[in-house]
């Protein structure tokens, strides 16, 4: 038996992740920002937000370099 549903409590929010769906031709690469029932929120570079339904998701993956925090200006 396969095991079809994607486990939401191995995800983190904030992280950068690589993400193969049915609906999309090339790999969405985004920061998650929200999981929301049976949708996830990523959070493109240029700043558009795309929603993907987990049940056409194929793969999911983190990226190997995860962007750093920015900093916040103020000297310790």
């Amino acid at each position: 038996m396969e095991n079809t549903k994607l486990q939401t409590d191995l995800l983190k929010l904030g992280m950068v992740y690589c993400t193969e769906t049915e609906r999309h031709r090339l790999p969405l690469h985004g920061k998650l920002i929200a999981i929301n029932g049976d949708l996830l929120t990523f959070e493109r570079r240029d700043g558009r937000q795309v929603t993907v339904r987990m049940s056409t998701i194929i793969a999911i993956m983190p990226i190997y370099n995860q962007p750093k925090p920015a900093a916040s200006g103020r000297s310790p």
